[in-house]
């Protein structure tokens, strides 16, 4: 019960100090208190003599092992799963140092080798280890295992005996280490728990998604100054900064879940509730991001109809004298490289056209209002449910709840009519104004285009919010009256066995979601990647005879053997476990030598093991940057001791008030700062040379401070080289894969979402767009990881040019959400609409997926195989371009309008057929909403496409304005 009630005492004082408003310095002191208490308790146990001593042989690494193997962690469930996974590798290092020993005494009295023994078992040993390391990631067991067999293995390995000291000299210090830290943990605060940790980081989340509502709100109305480039571009700059924190704040929420898998949590709710609020979160994300992708399209239009306008005769000269490229809906879309660059906003506009735009934002701008407070009142209400679900703040009923989610449910059934009546008001306005084109010149539409992009994006919004409420509303029952000790995974919530069916509220009136009908039972195995046998199969497979059925055994065999060499070849994690064992291995061949055991014991050669033990990474890179650190860190530590114990002359009180002293800038650095590597080093340098001396060693200060840098650059060294020469992992290869998997699988998003949309249903399942989407952003974030590490490797053609590769990657995953709201926008057409826009024009649509797809996979190839851009390329834009038109024109012709007339120009009579028939289109039409939509992201889609073909010429050192062979192309 004392612990408990300690425990209890610490969470309130958390709560009394949550409250009080720090500054930044109380902060941090804060933060580093139990850090630094963890270190400054560790070396006090090293500085007792008579307990050093009954330690054993290595005291000093209790410092060593509590910075590199039982770090302090943000919570006590994370602490105790970093003391499990230590103490575990720490049992299997003793034990494989336990049986190898066995086997090389047996070995040494009996007449052979027994040091071979050891090296044989400390190869498998590091070989099996760095496979479980690069393949699974157990870094902290692998290491340790590696480190105690390091130090155990290397000992006398011609003895005949066991000495006693050799099962405890380094099990002490690693249980003596877990102990401090565990206490620590528990006792100095602050002492948080995971669903702390984890609602933290979902408040920050709907913090950040306020902001950008807020931030895309203000872009609907941009002000008079945008038409400055300097301005325009530091706005667009602020609204997509917007969404990248937006994405930060989710990933950080992704990343505390999953170090909150082994929960211990001592709280109102478990861990299991918030870790189902991460779906919900995840497509709040997806549409805010689309919505402030909208923003930009939308500034980006209101700034052209600002700085592109003229006067209507020059207009009209304009338009005669410069034939479009993409006049024609029987045009190729096969076009040279140097028409591919351009914007259906590439008409110069009417005079009228600023003062139109702001027109049609004042149309629209009750609508924006409206469902934006709305939006930001529930957000409001959500974060202030979740703040009440994780700590005691006041609690928001129920009704409050139903009230927001009804009044984003009113909004969503009006959405329709609302949008409807401004988008007729702002084709209205069109007409009178002379400026209106029967949708057929693509003039005044575009910006229409634009704002119901951006419309669509807000109501989706709205949809997501409240599906969030009704989330919250469900997991409120789950909170409990008073914390409660929690001890369990996720698991949990399928022993709910949870129902969302009683949530009546989420029931919309929209298509549903369904798979596509087939009746072919070949389809289907073709759709699901599994071989058809075309060969007659009357034949009995038993009537074989015996030489056949030997043959298909063997065939059977090889195929198993051919996998396993494939896997032996392919294979990174086995290639890691080799260079792991082949550095350990080369390095140790001093250490079972009879002619240099005794030099290695004299220059702690063990150290050297160690290092190449903790440098060697999979990439090359990744051991550059470590190795780095590791140097400046080693140097650092041995100047440190040294200097300590010149000044301190043995005494103990000073040792032990300097390293105090110390340890807060070095935790600082550790904790708070990019180079927390070369802290980590230093808090493991130091003890083993100044507690070494301290503790009575024969050697001299100066002695272990040069010999242990010295084996520390050794160990780096045999790490580099390991790495660069044998089956070298460069980060620049990998990124490029990475990059060419995800462009590969927006390929297959694509072509997946056009396959739905031809086929009865219409769209894709939204589930299944959004693992797509997230496997895309996987492999991204792998390429971000990885474009960090490119600086670190040695390039001959110069520097990396990591700035193209960071709009490459930022290019594809913006591309990856714009298919998602593609799919998003296609689920809400009507049959009315569906007939108009795709059955009628199924043509069009099919050139414009072939371009889209022959694009994709243009640009898949040429990242991955490094090969120029062909000089000829579909045209996205230009299918785009006839796909519209041809839906204009089977229109007009439906209302009777003639062909002859489309050669008058401008229409400006309000009864002319082009306008009455666009008109009658748009009224009757529910669905017009989504048909712009779709426009616009179809338009941000093929924008994308072509600045990635831009991207990709210019990496792979291809002309930036390609050579114009012909000028009648």
């Amino acid at each position: 019960m004392g612990i408990l009630s300690s425990v209890s005492l610490n969470f309130r004082r958390n709560q009394f100090f949550s409250r009080q408003r720090w500054t930044p310095v109380a902060q941090i002191f804060y933060l580093l208190l139990k850090p630094v208490v963890a270190l400054f308790v560790c070396q006090v146990l090293v500085l007792i003599r008579p307990l050093s001593r009954k330690i054993g042989n290595y005291p000093f690494l209790i410092l060593t092992m509590q910075t590199l193997f039982y770090p302090i962690q943000a919570t006590v469930g994370g602490q105790i799963e970093v003391i499990y996974e230590a103490l575990l590798g720490t049992i299997i290092g003793l034990g494989w140092a336990v049986a190898s020993k066995f086997l090389a005494i047996v070995a040494n009295r009996n007449g052979y080798s027994g040091a071979a023994v050891l090296a044989i078992f400390l190869a498998i040993g590091s070989f099996i280890s760095g496979y479980i390391r690069s393949r699974y990631g157990y870094r902290n067991m692998c290491i340790i295992w590696i480190f105690i067999d390091c130090f155990l293995m290397t000992i006398d390995p011609y003895g005949k005996s066991v000495p006693s000291s050799f099962y405890t000299s380094l099990v002490y210090p690693s249980l003596l280490a877990a102990g401090v830290v565990f206490l620590a943990s528990l006792f100095i605060p602050p002492t948080r728990m995971a669903s702390d940790l984890v609602g933290s980081s979902a408040l920050s989340y709907l913090e950040e998604l306020m902001n950008c509502l807020n931030g895309c709100l203000q872009g609907f109305f941009p002000s008079v100054n945008t038409s400055s480039t300097s301005y325009s571009s530091s706005e667009e700059y602020r609204l997509t900064s917007y969404r990248t924190v937006l994405r930060d704040r989710l990933n950080k929420f992704r990343s505390d879940l999953r170090n909150s898998q082994f929960e211990l949590n001592f709280s109102f709710i478990p861990i299991g509730v918030l870790k189902d609020l991460e779906k919900a979160l995840q497509r709040t994300s997806l549409t805010m991001s689309a919505n402030v992708a909208a923003c930009v399209s939308l500034y980006r239009a209101f700034n052209f109809s600002r700085s592109h306008n003229y006067s209507e005769s020059k207009v009209s000269a304009y338009s005669l004298e410069n034939n479009m490229p993409y006049d024609g809906i029987d045009s190729d879309l096969f076009t040279p490289q140097f028409r591919l660059q351009g914007s259906l906003h590439s008409n110069p506009r009417p005079q009228s056209s600023k003062e139109i735009f702001t027109t049609y934002l004042d149309y629209f701008s009750q609508n924006v209002n409206h469902i934006s407070n709305r939006v930001m009142s529930s957000l409001q209400t959500a974060h202030s449910v979740l703040l009440w679900l994780i700590s005691s703040s006041p609690a928001v009923s129920d009704e409050q709840l139903l009230d927001h989610i009804s009044s984003l449910s009113e909004e969503n059934i009006k959405e329709g009519e609302t949008i409807r009546n401004a988008i007729k008001m702002a084709f209205e306005f069109s007409r009178c104004n002379r400026t209106f084109t029967g949708l057929y010149k693509f003039a005044a539409d575009e910006d229409v285009f634009a704002i119901a992009y951006y419309l669509f994006n807000l109501f989706e919004v709205a949809k997501e919010t409240r599906s969030l409420l009704a989330n919250l509303l469900y997991l409120k029952k789950y909170r409990t009256k008073r914390r409660k000790f929690y001890f369990h995974t996720f698991s949990m919530l399928k022993e709910r066995g949870r129902n969302h069916d009683e949530l009546q509220i989420l029931s919309a009136p929209f298509a549903s979601q369904g798979t596509p009908d087939s009746e072919n039972s070949v389809e289907e195995l073709v759709a699901r990647g599994e071989e058809h046998n075309w060969d007659d199969d009357s034949q009995d497979t038993k009537s074989l005879n015996f030489i056949g059925k030997m043959k298909q055994v063997l065939q059977k065999h090889r195929r198993r053997l051919w996998k396993v060499s494939h896997w032996l070849i392919q294979s990174k994690d086995v290639k890691y476990g080799l260079k792991m064992a082949a550095g350990i291995s080369l390095l140790s061949i001093v250490a079972f030598q009879r002619s240099t055991t005794h030099d290695y014991g004299k220059w702690n050669g063990q150290w050297a093991l160690i290092s190449t033990l903790y440098v060697l990474e999979v990439t090359v890179s990744a051991t550059l940057r470590v190795g780095f650190f590791r140097a400046l860190g080693t140097l650092s530590g041995a100047v440190y001791a040294y200097v300590t114990w010149e000044i301190s002359r043995g005494w103990s009180y000073v040792i032990a008030a300097l390293t105090f002293l110390v340890s807060w800038l070095s935790c600082y650095v550790m904790y708070h700062t990019k180079y927390a590597g070369v802290a980590t080093v230093f808090n493991i340098t130091f003890p083993p040379i100044l507690y070494g001396a301290y503790l009575g060693n024969k050697n001299s200060t100066f002695h272990l401070a040069v010999f242990r840098f010295l084996d520390v650059i050794v160990g780096i060294g045999m790490a580099i080289v390991v790495n660069t020469v044998l089956f070298p992992y460069l980060a620049r290869r990998v990124l490029i894969k990475e990059i060419g998997i995800a462009c590969q699988l927006n390929l297959k998003l694509y072509n997946t979402m056009s396959e739905y949309m031809l086929s009865s249903t219409h769209h894709a399942s939204a589930s299944l767009c959004e693992d797509m989407e997230n496997e895309i952003i996987y492999h991204l974030l792998k390429a971000n990881d990885l474009l960090m590490l490119t600086n670190m490797e040695f390039r001959l053609k110069g520097p990396f040019p990591n700035k193209l590769f960071q709009q490459l990657i930022d290019k594809l995953g913006n591309m990856a959400g714009r298919l998602v709201v593609l799919n998003k926008v296609r689920a809400r057409f009507g049959p009315y609409l569906y007939q108009e826009v795709v059955e009628n024009v199924i043509r069009y649509r099919k050139n414009l997926i072939a371009s889209i797809s022959l694009t994709m996979y243009i640009l898949s190839h040429s990242i991955i195989a490094k090969s120029p851009v062909p000089y000829f390329l579909p045209s996205s834009r230009n299918a785009h371009w006839n796909l519209r038109q041809a839906i204009m024109k089977d229109i007009q012709i439906k209302s009777g309008y003639s062909n002859e007339s489309q050669q008058e120009g401008l229409v400006s009579d309000e009864s002319s057929p082009t306008a009455l028939s666009a008109a009658l289109w748009l009224h009757g039409n529910e669905g017009v909403l989504y048909y712009y939509a779709e426009c616009q992201v179809i338009e941000e889609i093929v924008n994308d496409l072509e600045d990635l073909l831009l991207l990709v010429k210019r990496i792979n050192g291809e002309e930036k304005k390609p050579r114009i062979w012909n000028e009648k192309l």
